[in-house]
C-alpha cells in the first residue's frame, strides 16, 4: 500500500511520535510541524526515561502541543501512528489512568486543534527518526531550520515535500 505524508489544508501539522525500547523501558519522543506547503516550522527530540509506548506517544505529542501553544501556532492538525493514542483523544477509547494527568492537559490545548488524526508510521519517518535520536541521546532539542535537522530527517522532509510515497507492506491473507 502507498503511504504518504499529506500537507494540511489550512494552519499546520504536527506530527509526533514516541518510542519505547521495551515496555516500560527507555523512552523517547519526537515531532515535526510543518505549514499547508510543507515547510517546517520547528522540529524536536525529547528524553523521557523509562515509558510505556503509549505513554511516551502521549509525552511526545503532547510536548509538541506546548511548543505550538507557546509560539503562537493555531488550526494544529496532529497526527499520530499511535492509533490508541488518537482514539483516546477522540473519546472513542478509555485513557488508562496512569495517563489522566498528562491527558487532561493535552485536552486542555483542543481549542487549538482543527483535526485529529492517525497516520501509518511509513508515513511519520521523520517524528519516527527524531523519537529515536531522543531515546539515544538522552537530552532535550529543538531544532527550529531545516539545516539543524539530522541528515536523515532532513532527507525524510525531502521526500515527503515532494510526494515522494513510503510502501507499508500487508501480511497475511
Amino acid at each position: 500500500i502507498q503511504v504518504a505524508w499529506m500537507a494540511p489544508t489550512g494552519g499546520y501539522k504536527l506530527n509526533s511520535d514516541g518510542c519505547s525500547r521495551g515496555n516500560p523501558e527507555i523512552s523517547g519522543g519526537g515531532g515535526v510541524v510543518r505549514d499547508r506547503e510543507g515547510k517546517l516550522i520547528f522540529g524536536y527530540s525529547c528524553f523521557f526515561g523509562s515509558l510505556t509506548s503509549l505513554h511516551a506517544e502521549l509525552r511526545a505529542m503532547l510536548f509538541g502541543v506546548r511548543l505550538c501553544v507557546a509560539q503562537g501556532l493555531h488550526g494544529l492538525h496532529i497526527e499520530s501512528d499511535s492509533l490508541s493514542l488518537v482514539r483516546i483523544l477522540q473519546g472513542s477509547q478509555s485513557c488508562p489512568w496512569r495517563l489522566q494527568q498528562e491527558m487532561s492537559e493535552l485536552i486542555n490545548y483542543k481549542p487549538y486543534f482543527t483535526e485529529i488524526t492517525h497516520c501509518y508510521r511509513e508515513a511519520n519517518k521523520p517524528a519516527d527518526c527524531l523519537a529515536n535520536m531522543g531515546a539515544d541521546s538522552e537530552q532535550e532539542r529543538v531544532f527550529t531550520s531545516l539545516s539543524a535537522l539530522p541528515c536523515n530527517v532532513q532527507g525524510e522532509l525531502a521526500l515527503e515535500r515532494v510526494g515522494f510515497p513510503n510502501f507499508r507492506r500487508r501480511w497475511g491473507r
